[in-house]
């Protein structure tokens, strides 16, 4: 929005929607899909997460619309042979933190259970950081201090340092024998 303002530029969204409106609806759809491990879908199946949206906004536009406005108005998304595509994999994990960011605290609560259970983990996957930067406050207050008082507790009650090292490190790798010479490589 910033960006289109400082250039004088107004886009013509199909849907009508407000540029607010219309992130809530793509942040709930990033949410849905970066949970279901959807990285990609077909006509049908973008229809399918549209129509399970909450947003009452949803109710005067069609999956049809919202998907030509996020493709071609706000170049979000493009398609490929028959099949949508997320510009690049840090849009859908953005606005999954956005919309992870709104919600109440009982849903934060958690999430630390959600992001550590998730087995589609993806190399390089930034959503939980960006939420981490959207609400810090919360996060410590509901996922990271209890995980901690949680450990802690079962340290006390466990065998201390040693449980500690199985649930924080539970493979450590390392070689034994001589370490390899590394060469000096002189610098000027």
């Amino acid at each position: 929005r910033n960006h289109d303002a400082s250039k004088g530029y107004n886009r013509e969204l199909k849907t009508k929607l407000s540029v607010d409106a219309f992130g809530d609806i793509f942040s709930e759809i990033c949410f849905r899909s970066y949970k279901d491990g959807k990285f990609e879908f077909s006509k049908p199946e973008f229809d399918i997460y549209f129509n399970m949206l909450q947003n009452p906004e949803v109710k005067s536009i069609t999956a049809t619309d919202f998907m030509q406005d996020t493709c071609y108005s706000m170049c979000l998304m493009y398609q490929e042979s028959g099949r949508f595509y997320f510009i690049h994999r840090s849009f859908q994990e953005y606005f999954c933190a956005v919309f992870l960011s709104r919600q109440k605290d009982t849903v934060i609560v958690k999430l630390g259970n959600f992001f550590e259970n998730r087995e589609k983990r993806m190399r390089g996957d930034q959503t939980f950081s960006m939420l981490n930067d959207l609400i810090p406050d919360k996060l410590d207050e509901f996922v990271f201090i209890p995980f901690l008082e949680n450990l802690l507790e079962r340290c006390d009650n466990e065998k201390g340092y040693w449980t500690f090292l199985e649930e924080m490190y539970p493979v450590i790798e390392y070689t034994s024998g001589e370490a390899p010479m590394m060469p000096m490589t002189m610098y000027r």
